[in-house]
């Protein structure tokens, strides 16, 4: 098999084609198939909460110095800052483009959630105060991610005090240990992307018709445009903050981007992208520890040869 066809995108790119091809040829049978999409997509969602709450943990725990706290408002001030604009782009490219523009809705009701999601919002003391759960679990069930990023950036940085005031790292190994499987359970999982794409749209093909073809193209063609202008002012943000070569961080990012767009859900990749910053600290922090124990070993060899 030429080394271009074992490539993800590729093969998910194939499955979309030969799925509404499929659904073209076959019809209403084959919402049979849906189940099957509706399994993969579910499969991604449940591992966003734990992936998320993990490697937020993770990461704020290896961090360590006096401005930890700092760093911590840092990267949530820029979190709720790149959402904030990441909300009004969306919003002018849907006015623009209006990618739902003729659509007719068959059903004669509209989805419920859709409906609440729509209603008109409370003021922004309420928005603040909803990024703060009563109760985690319930957040973790309904995958309010800001409330569990809140909670897992607090209970990271008392894990950090726990961890230098008893040197007992067992509940943050095991919080590692949590994050890599994760990321090794939605690797699984997407080896069979083709397939859940394939039902997907071989379903929605074999409902709707082609009209679905068109309304999908330009809802896609307005998420990827909403995705690269997202991408780029991140891109030109982070150059001029840090100075790295702007030709090379698309490439760094592309995973990152990728899971935030097959999970639609912004904050999953956050984690992903202050990994190798945790990493690093961690690694500094034990060589830090190293050399002060080293030095300590060598003291006393060092003043019973002087005496």
């Amino acid at each position: 098999m030429p080394a271009v066809l074992k490539h993800p995108a590729v093969q998910i790119g194939a499955a979309a084609v030969l799925g509404i091809a499929f659904g073209l040829i076959v019809g209403e049978w084959a919402l049979n198939l849906k189940f099957v999409g509706d399994i993969f997509i579910r499969l991604i969602q449940m591992a966003i909460v734990p992936l998320v709450m993990s490697s937020v943990i993770v990461a704020t725990g290896s961090m360590s110095g006096a401005g930890t706290g700092k760093i911590a408002a840092r990267t949530f001030a820029w979190m709720l800052g790149f959402s904030v604009v990441a909300a009004v782009i969306a919003w002018g490219l849907s006015n623009v483009i209006r990618p739902g523009g003729g659509l007719t809705l068959t059903g004669g009701e509209v989805d419920q959630e859709l409906v609440d999601s729509a209603a008109p919002t409370s003021g922004w003391q309420d928005t603040l105060l909803n990024f703060v759960s009563t109760n985690v679990f319930n957040a973790m069930s309904s995958a309010a991610m800001i409330p569990i990023i809140v909670f897992s950036l607090i209970f990271g940085i008392a894990l950090r005090n726990y961890v230098v005031a008893t040197r007992k790292d067992m509940v943050f190994t095991f919080l590692e240990q949590v994050q890599q499987i994760v990321l090794l359970m939605i690797q699984i999982v997407m080896k069979i992307a083709p397939i859940g794409v394939f039902c997907l749209l071989a379903a929605a093909t074999g409902d709707i018709g082609f009209a679905v073809v068109t309304s999908a193209l330009k809802y896609l063609g307005t998420t990827a445009l909403g995705v690269v202008i997202i991408l780029a002012l991140f891109v030109v943000v982070v150059t001029l903050r840090t100075g790295l070569n702007p030709l090379l961080l698309p490439g760094k990012l592309a995973e990152q981007t990728a899971i935030a767009v097959t999970t639609t859900s912004p904050p999953s990749p956050t984690p992903r992208c202050s990994r190798p910053r945790s990493s690093e600290s961690g690694s500094r922090r034990r060589s830090r520890t190293s050399r002060s124990r080293s030095a300590s070993r060598r003291a006393p060899t060092a003043r019973s040869s002087t005496t």
